[in-house]
């Protein structure tokens, strides 16, 4: 099946979305692997289910294009 260039952008477009957010995720897990423990993990979950939304979105295009 051709993939069209604006599925193909979109596709990459959402992979960057979710690698910025897994990096923002990483960032605040690093700031939690010393000292006291942290009032919430909130932040890092948020950013987390926010990256996997993401790369759901990106699957749909995979899969409409298998």
């Amino acid at each position: 099946m051709t993939v069209s260039s604006d599925e193909i952008e979109l596709f990459h477009h959402l992979a960057a979305q979710a690698t910025a957010e897994l990096e923002d995720a990483a960032t605040l897990a690093l700031r939690h692997q010393t000292g006291p423990l942290p009032g919430t993990l909130d932040p890092l979950l948020d950013r987390t289910e926010a990256a996997v939304a993401l790369i759901r979105a990106a699957q749909t295009i995979v899969d409409r294009n298998a």
